[in-house]
């Protein structure tokens, strides 16, 4: 309908050329003392903020100043695995068992889900998984560390591993 959102700062350029419309600066000046009157501020004390947007009519070469809330910051999605916290925000979709699954352990221990049900060329894929940031990794209140029956399980899960327990084998099967 000829509405453009421009961001503060931004200057609006004609669809022809870069040739700037100076209509829409007029207007805009005009919009900012509107905003200026309505809101009692003088035009020096208004100031053009990133959460600023001024929204442009083509049609009636007008321009509003709206608020725009600041964008969300994105949260990255972080587990431990063999007491390495790892950043899974960008494996998140890619999943090849759907991301329910992940979004199941964000801030917390993954070790045994990962070893119970990824096969060896998964779990070789770990390594290249990126290291969360510190900020990310949860407190230990929040996500408390193994225990000492955890860390024994562990130690028998691997030796069973070695000993060729969780080896496939499709005759016996």
């Amino acid at each position: 309908s000829g509405h453009a959102y421009q961001p503060a700062g931004v200057v609006m350029r004609s669809m022809g050329g870069p040739a700037a419309k100076p209509n829409r600066f007029r207007s805009l000046a005009s919009s900012v003392r509107r905003l200026a009157v309505s809101t009692g501020a003088s035009v020096d004390e208004l100031k053009v903020s990133k959460n600023l947007d001024f929204v442009c009519d083509d049609d009636t070469a007008t321009c509003e100043v709206k608020v725009v809330p600041p964008k969300k910051k994105r949260e990255r999605l972080v587990c431990r695995i063999d007491d390495r916290w790892v950043d899974l925000t960008g494996w998140r979709n890619a999943h090849p068992a759907g991301t329910h699954w992940i979004d199941l352990y964000d801030k917390a221990d993954a070790t045994e889900v990962m070893h119970g049900f990824h096969s060896g060329e998964a779990m070789k894929m770990l390594s290249r998984l990126p290291a969360a940031r510190p900020e990310d990794i949860p407190s230990e209140e929040e996500c408390p560390a193994p225990t000492k029956a955890t860390y024994a399980f562990r130690e028998l899960r691997k030796k069973l591993e070695e000993d060729g327990w969780f080896k496939r084998n499709a005759v016996g099967e």
